[in-house]
């Protein structure tokens, strides 16, 4: 009623809206009221309750699982997902292991379970603990001073239960009247008459829902339609920032294959997204507060639909803010495409969809790629002597294939980095590592190309860049049992392989 079911409750407390975002448009959803006692779930036997726990609500929801299956068998072979948010961070996976156990130790698969999906999710106390702390100072909430002594006195483990100096430093935090579960979003006024009124105003969402669905629901035409008896709402949740997801992340020790890059709704930023080995993903939504599809239920539906196809969500605005439509300078006639960052990539004119990515790397170590390779070299234009205009080079490479030109290292042409100790850290090595992270990241944008040939070519230093970055390339492929980037071969003019076998030492004996 408030996030992503199919209705909204009007601020009449009566009537309902459609949900045009509501994630029935991609998938059939269940929404299951657990453990026992929650909303209109309840127990004939009272001691039910004393005994909830984790596993006890996940045995619960298997047994409800399989049972209703049988009501309704033609979903028993469907592709089955669970999705949940906040404390939900122990009911989904702990379920999930609970149906693999019972598919396991029954020889068959009783459930036809695919995936996990996760929003804001508490998985660790102590983690949350710290990750709010983090959180709150970040945003400007909490003052250095309380910081300083949280973390100074906090050991954010179970140690800090008794801790009461720790305790005494989080309790001099007073984030004011605002809504925890969004920051930035208006709150509802419960005013001294009764009435209830939103503080302002956010596009799409009204922070007084919580009053409409509550009558709503306690309506007896209401329960009975969705033959119910009573409704309350279970003291589970928990406020978890993604500072806190981040510190459990990493507690996993788990090796990223897609580095940390923008995901995208209607050509803007909807989040950021992260996957590590064995296809375990990490996304943000830009925006969104602790209940997502109630603060972004475009982005979060975007989302959930790029995880029931098994991708990663959309890139695709970045791609079209990064094309050029004509260079100063460009002669008439040009009939190829052309795209730029700190990259420069030239699709060839005939046949772009079906000729191979070519890579060009040039050497000094330092020299420009596009300076050098793309405007005297191999690419579509030269310079002409009046510094302003350009001439089609007849002979340039994309007439054969689609080629990027990369600024690199870091400080090479117009390639930057907004951490200056970066360019300390320069090296083959992390050069590789660099080149590596921008054609992942890259071929996210550039979708067409992830299954296309690729060949890597440069000159002079680039005989260190090029096998270097080959060689990533492959351990990359080989640790993921995937072929990532695609890579078919090598070449090198030229190349710099080794300082002393460059140069002719002479020896000179006096005589």
């Amino acid at each position: 009623m408030q996030e992503l079911g199919p209705f909204r409750v009007n601020n009449d407390n009566k009537t309902l809206s459609r949900n045009q975002h509501a994630w029935n448009n991609v998938a059939n959803v269940i929404f299951l009221e657990s453990p026992a006692g929650v909303g209109f779930s309840y127990s004939n036997t009272s001691s039910d309750y004393d005994l909830s726990g984790d596993q006890r609500t996940a045995d619960d929801n298997y047994l409800f699982l399989i049972n209703w299956l049988e009501r309704f068998p033609e979903y028993k072979s469907r592709l089955f997902y669970i999705s949940g948010e906040s404390f939900a961070g122990h009911y989904v996976p702990e379920l999930a292991a609970t149906i693999l156990i019972q598919n396991s130790y029954n020889s068959k698969t009783a459930i036809n379970l695919q995936g996990i999906l996760v929003g804001n999710p508490l998985l660790d106390w102590n983690m949350n603990f710290k990750g709010r702390t983090d959180y709150f100072w970040s945003h400007g909430l909490m003052s250095d001073e309380v910081f300083t002594n949280i973390t100074r006195h906090c050991e954010f483990d179970d140690s800090d239960n008794n801790n009461v100096v720790c305790i005494g430093a989080y309790d001099a935090f007073d984030p004011g009247q605002l809504d925890p579960y969004n920051i930035y979003a208006p709150i509802c006024v419960d005013a001294a008459n009764g009435a209830y009124y939103p503080s302002g105003y956010l596009p799409g969402y009204d922070p007084c829902i919580d009053y409409y669905t509550y009558a709503y629901l306690n309506d007896p035409a209401v329960q009975n339609a969705f033959h119910a008896r009573m409704t309350k709402c279970g003291d589970f949740d928990s406020i978890c920032p993604l500072p806190a997801t981040r510190y459990s992340i990493h507690d996993l020790n788990l090796h990223v294959t897609t580095p940390w890059r923008p995901w995208t709704v209607n050509m803007e930023v909807g989040g950021f997204v992260q996957q590590y080995k064995g296809g375990f993903t990490f996304a943000s939504v830009r925006g969104a507060g602790h209940m997502v599809p109630s603060y972004q239920p475009e982005r979060a539906l975007v989302l959930l639909d790029s995880f029931l196809k098994g991708v990663l969500p959309p890139y695709s605005a970045v791609k079209a803010a990064d094309k050029i439509p004509v260079l100063p300078g460009q002669p008439e006639g040009v009939d190829f495409d052309q795209y730029g960052g700190f990259y420069y990539l030239v699709e060839a004119p005939q046949d772009a969809s079906s000729k191979p990515l070519l890579l060009w790397l040039n050497g000094g170590p330092g020299c420009s790629s596009l300076g050098f390779g793309a405007m005297l070299e191999l690419g579509p234009f030269r310079v002409n002597n009046d510094n302003r205009t350009l001439r089609i080079n007849k002979y340039a490479w994309n007439k054969e294939a689609n080629v990027i030109f990369l600024e690199s290292p870091s400080g090479a042409g117009f390639f930057y980095s907004n951490t200056s100790s970066d360019y300390d850290e320069s090296g083959d090595s992390k050069t590789a590592e660099d080149a590596y992270i921008f054609l992942v990241n890259w071929l996210e944008r550039f979708p067409e190309y992830k299954t296309r040939a690729f060949y890597i070519s440069g000159e002079s230093y680039a005989g260190h860049y090029v096998p270097q970055l080959a060689a990533t390339i492959l351990s990359h492929n080989l640790y993921n049992n995937r072929t990532i980037v695609n890579l078919q071969g090598i070449l090198v003019g030229n190349p710099y392989l080794d300082q002393y076998k460059n140069v002719k030492v002479v020896s000179v004996t006096d005589t």
